[in-house]
Order: structure tokens, then sequence, then C-alpha cells
């Protein structure tokens, strides 16, 4: 398994440098100092951390991990965010069948995927950099990227009925909403052949599939100009199911 780093912090005095990686085949926290050759394991938990902060003024350091279960990425996070619309629309504060839903990234995915398995809880959805596929998301990522892949998201082979539970594209005969999917042309994360798959589908059974390509953009926005258009976008086509 290649090596990889997750996140790293480096203390305020610069004599520390604490990250998360797989030096060992499992990921932990290691450290190495200024005056020391060779790193040093912090932790023996076995978990990757995306989040590491030296605390100023103290030896103290802030980390969180990703715990195992974490890389069921379709359950628990799905199912949470269903329970907390149903918990507002008992509050009185929203009704099912009236939300957007709007996401980028992770939150794309999940916009896809709540499409896909909880159509009648929304009017309309936006997915932004959204992974449908994601056996295509972990075999498209760069080399770099797949040790963490693995412990993130899963094994094609080893976690193959869990992936297939998990992408959006199992469920697309039931995304019935109208939709506007936005994509960069240059996403090394999630590939252009994910995005144009779904709104190719949608289209196909004359759907309101919108889809905006950004042909100078990779994951995200990285100019002001394509995220101001992109935002104006997302607001007309919501005003259209208002």
């Amino acid at each position: 398994m290649p090596h990889s780093t997750t996140d790293f912090s480096v203390s305020p005095d610069e004599r520390q440098i604490v990250y998360s990686t797989n030096l060992q085949g499992r990921y932990d926290l290691w450290a190495l100092d200024h005056n020391q050759g060779y790193p040093y394991p912090l932790t023996k938990k076995g978990q990757m951390s995306f989040f590491i902060k030296h605390l100023p003024g103290s030896q103290m350091i802030l980390t969180g991990f990703d715990n195992d279960g974490d890389e069921d990425w379709g359950g628990g996070p799905r199912l949470d965010i269903v329970a907390g619309m149903d918990w507002l629309d008992r509050q009185g504060k929203s009704q099912a069948g009236k939300w957007f839903c709007v996401g980028g990234s992770y939150g794309g995915y999940m916009a896809l995927l709540l499409h896909g398995r909880h159509p009648e809880l929304f009017k309309a959805f936006v997915d932004q950099f959204g992974p449908s596929n994601l056996f295509t998301t972990i075999e498209t990522a760069p080399e770099h990227w797949k040790a963490a892949d693995a412990e993130l998201i899963g094994d094609p082979i080893v976690d193959r009925d869990r992936l297939i539970e998990d992408s959006p594209m199992t469920y697309l005969d039931a995304m019935i909403k109208p939709m506007l999917v936005v994509q960069g042309a240059n996403d090394p994360r999630v590939v252009q052949k994910e995005s144009d798959a779904i709104v190719e589908a949608l289209r196909g059974r004359g759907q309101d599939g919108e889809y905006i390509l950004l042909p100078d953009e990779g994951h995200g926005y990285s100019k002001t100009e394509n995220a101001i258009m992109v935002y104006k976008a997302i607001v007309e086509f919501l005003a259209k199911y208002i």
C-alpha cells in the first residue's frame, strides 16, 4: 500500500510537525521533531485524522479521528439528514416535499443519493462536484490518494456490496425530480464522466436535468467569476420550483 498523509500541523515554534499517515500500513498520528532524524508514532488507534492542530501556548494537540464505520458513506449520514428533516417537520418549521437539496463535493454526493432514495421529500436538487459512482471515484483517483480512499470510501472488491448500495447511480431510476448538476472539466476527485452519466440519463427520459460544465475548474471554484455565475444559476433554477 502506498504511503499517504491526510492532514498535518506544525507547532507554533516550528520545532515539530504532526501528521496523519499510514507509514506502518494503518493510519495513526506521527510526529517528527526538528532535532530527530526519524518520525515516531503518537497514537496506535489505526484511524486516520482529517483535523490536527497544535494549541498555541501549550504542548497539547487537538485532533479528531475517523472511526471505523465512517466508511458508511450513504447509510448513517443519509439517515441523520432524513431524521433531522423529520424533526423540523414535526416542529412545524418545514414541510416534507417542499425542501430543496443543495450540496457540493460530499454534499453533492449526498444530494444525488437523497434524490435516488428519498425523492418524495424534496422539490429539486443541486449537485456540485458530487460523485455518482463510488467505483469510478476510487478507480479514477490519483495514485497518491488511493490509500486514503481505501480507508475513507472502501475497497472495490472487499466492500463491493456496500459500494453498490451507497452509489447514487444504483438509484438512478428513482431520480424523478428536477436537478441541476455542476461539474469541473478538470476535476481529479470527481471526473466528468460521473456527472455526464447522471445528466444523460435524466435527459434521456425527458426530465429537467440542467448541466453546467466548467471548462476551467477542478473540484470546486477557483475563479470568483465562475462561483458567481453558478450561484446565480442555482438561484434561478430553484426559483422555478418555489
